[in-house]
C-alpha cells in the first residue's frame, strides 16, 4: 500500500506507516513466553533455574538470550523476575510501553540524520497510527494512488533531477529539464516550475481559498517551506493549528495529493516527449 521503493530510508518508512520493525514484535514474543515460564511450575522453569546458575553471557543458552532483551528494553533483570514473576496483565502493559518507547525513540534519533526525512513531521509519529497521507484517503483506491507520488516526496525518493545529479554528478546536472531555470528541487517542482503551471493553477486556487478563510494565506504565501509543508504534509507541526481541525486536514490532504499527482503526470509526459 505505501508503493514506495527499495531505497526508501527505513525509518520514512515505518514513520509514515506507524509501524515499528518485525524485530520488536520477536522480542514481545520471546518475553511473553519466558514470564510465562516463570509463572509455572513446569520442567521449563526447572531448566531456567539451572542455566541461570551456570550459563555466563557467551553462552547460546535461549534464557541467556531472553536476559539480553530485557537489558535491551530496560526491563527487570532476568533473575528477578525468575524470583518475583509478574502477573501478566501488568506483564503485558509493561512490556508493550518498553518496547514501544525503545523503538520509537530509535526511529526517531535516526530520522533525524536522514536529509531525505526532513519534510516527515517527527513529532507526529504514533506506533499504532498511520500518517495522515493515507489516513484521508479512506478506502478510496484511487485516492490511494494518488498518495503515493506525496509519499515518495515525502521520503525524498521521488526522482527528481536534484536527486539524480547527486548520483550521476559526472553525467547530470540539477537543472530542471521541464523549464531549464532552476534546480528541480521539491520546491521547485511543486511551487515554482513554469512548464507545469496549467496544472499547478487549478490547485493552488483552491489552496488559497481554504488559506484565506482560515485567514493564514498572507503569512504562509511569503514563507516557501512553509507553502510547501501546507501541501505535502499539512499535518505538520509547523503549520499552523488552525489549518489542522479534521475537516480542512482532509481538504488539504485532498488537495495535496490531487495536485501532486497532476504534477506527476505533466512532468512524467513532458520527459517522455523530449527523450
Amino acid at each position: 500500500m505505501l508503493q514506495l521503493p527499495e531505497r526508501t530510508a527505513d525509518e520514512g518508512v515505518y514513520i509514515i506507516a506507524g509501524e515499528i520493525p518485525i524485530e520488536a514484535e520477536i522480542d514481545r514474543k520471546i518475553l511473553t513466553q519466558l514470564m510465562q515460564i516463570f509463572r509455572g511450575e513446569d520442567i521449563e522453569k526447572d531448566i531456567a533455574e539451572r542455566q541461570l546458575a551456570v550459563k555466563d553471557s557467551t553462552s547460546n543458552s535461549w534464557f541467556i538470550y531472553a536476559g539480553k532483551i530485557l537489558e535491551k528494553y530496560d526491563l527487570p533483570k532476568i533473575h528477578d523476575l525468575l524470583r518475583t514473576p509478574i502477573a501478566k496483565g501488568v506483564w503485558k502493559k509493561q512490556l508493550t510501553e518498553s518496547i514501544i518507547n525503545f523503538w520509537k525513540h530509535d526511529i526517531l534519533e535516526k530520522a533525524k540524520e536522514k536529509s531525505s526525512l526532513k519534510n516527515l513531521d517527527l513529532k507526529d509519529f504514533k506506533v499504532g497510527n498511520i500518517h495522515s497521507i493515507w489516513k484521508h484517503c479512506n478506502e478510496d483506491t484511487l485516492a490511494v494512488s494518488k498518495a503515493g507520488i506525496k509519499a515518495k516526496l515525502l521520503t525524498g525518493t521521488y526522482l527528481l533531477q536534484s536527486n539524480v545529479a547527486k548520483f550521476q554528478q559526472k553525467s547530470e546536472t540539477a537543472t530542471c529539464k521541464l523549464c531549464g531555470r532552476q534546480d528541480e528541487t521539491v520546491e521547485h517542482f511543486i511551487l515554482i516550475c513554469e512548464a507545469i503551471e496549467p496544472q499547478r493553477k487549478p490547485f493552488m486556487e483552491k489552496f488559497r481559498k481554504i488559506l484565506e478563510q482560515h485567514d493564514v494565506w498572507n503569512h504562509i504565501q511569503v514563507n516557501k517551506d512553509l507553502q510547501l509543508l501546507s501541501i505535502i504534509n499539512p499535518g505538520h507541526w509547523k503549520v499552523p493549528l488552525r489549518l489542522q481541525d479534521d475537516g480542512t486536514l482532509h481538504d488539504l490532504e485532498s488537495i495535496g495529493r490531487g495536485m501532486c499527482h497532476a504534477l506527476h503526470r505533466a512532468r512524467s509526459n513532458y520527459l517522455e516527449n523530449i527523450t
